[in-house]
């Protein structure tokens, strides 16, 4: 979409809080880096989430609330482009298997743009996730048996030829959404970039995106350095973590943090490379740290699912390695009002 590959962020307008339109207020703020011109921009205001700050021990922390875009994700960026793509290739019927979250936001923009969709996810997933995608009116094919289980069944679909596989992870189109999270956390923090960043880990979709957009910024010269990633997983089922510290594979176990359930991540071999590069690292955190991080966020006003419920722990494991004036970014990726039985979860 840009003649050199990169973003102009000189020809951005300038941010001011109380002038900037509407329009600006979304991650089409970087349209010339997502669509060509003359391609609709599928839209229900996703991105330009806020940056929070807080404490955590002590220690000054920022949150990315991602929570807050449109159906409570930030599966909603990666939705709303590649709806957008696919629409204008001709797509009529579109499917795809998700966890919840992914399927959620599938169904939302495709009922935008006048798609029909399919959504193939576990049977364990939240059951108001699955409310969510009946109530936006795509079909609902729930597969027993692990999260792998509902990814075979939509590749099978795939094979019949009457639907587009709008995959979530297998289709670059969401991890170049994901890239304007780093943009805006850039213009956020006053055009700089943090010291690091902590997020949830599963396929590593969001994880790609932040670093491929902090190296658009170094490359562009707006930074200096690219923040230090944290990728945490749930030791139930962490196969990045397996890699990262040099383990056999781990298995799909059950886990609270149903979004970063995934045994066999597509993009690994390029997110260990790009964690390498920045400087960062994967930790893991148990069940009982999944349920503590819930409650402590919640305490400071944070609701957020399990699933990046991790961040809080996984940050605790590292936070020896920032100094005391590090600017710290913790990604909370969805919503907790998505949780299944929560009141067995309180503490």
């Amino acid at each position: 979409p840009c003649s050199n590959g990169l973003l102009d962020f000189a020809a951005l307008p300038s941010f001011d809080a109380q002038q900037i339109d509407r329009a600006e207020r979304s991650m089409w703020r970087y349209r010339s880096m997502l669509l060509p011109d003359g391609v609709e921009a599928i839209s229900l205001g996703e991105g330009w989430t806020p940056l929070i700050g807080g404490q955590i021990d002590d220690r000054d922390i920022i949150f990315k609330v991602e929570s807050q875009n449109p159906t409570g994700s930030f599966k909603d960026r990666g939705a709303a482009l590649l709806v957008s793509v696919l629409k204008a290739a001709g797509a009529s019927l579109i499917h795809d298997d998700s966890s919840g979250n992914a399927g959620t936001a599938l169904a939302a923009y495709s009922a935008r743009a006048g798609l029909r969709a399919k959504l193939f996810v576990p049977g364990y997933a939240s059951p108001s996730k699955l409310n969510m995608i009946r109530l936006y009116g795509a079909t609902l094919d729930a597969v027993e048996g692990p999260r792998s289980a509902a990814t075979e069944a939509s590749k099978a679909a795939a094979k019949l030829g009457d639907s587009v596989y709008a995959s979530h992870i297998g289709h670059p189109f969401s991890v170049l959404a994901y890239r304007t999270i780093a943009y805006e956390i850039w213009e956020q923090l006053g055009q700089r970039a943090p010291t690091g960043i902590v997020a949830p880990l599963g396929h590593g979709s969001q994880v790609l995106g932040l670093m491929d957009g902090f190296r658009d910024l170094l490359t562009t010269g707006l930074i200096a350095h690219l923040p230090r990633v944290v990728g945490v997983q749930a030791l139930a089922c962490g196969p990045l973590l397996a890699r990262w510290q040099g383990q056999p594979s781990s298995s799909e176990g059950s886990t609270l943090a149903e979004g970063i359930r995934i045994v066999n991540p597509i993009r690994a071999e390029a997110l260990l490379d790009g964690l390498r590069e920045c400087g960062g690292t994967i930790v893991g955190v148990s069940e009982e740290q999944i349920i503590d991080g819930l409650n402590k966020l919640g305490r400071l006003g944070l609701a957020v699912e399990p699933t990046c419920a991790v961040v809080w722990h996984g940050w605790q494991q590292v936070k020896d390695q920032f100094g005391p004036e590090a600017t710290i970014v913790l990604s909370l990726t969805g919503a907790g009002s998505k949780t299944p039985q929560l009141d067995q979860l309180l503490r």
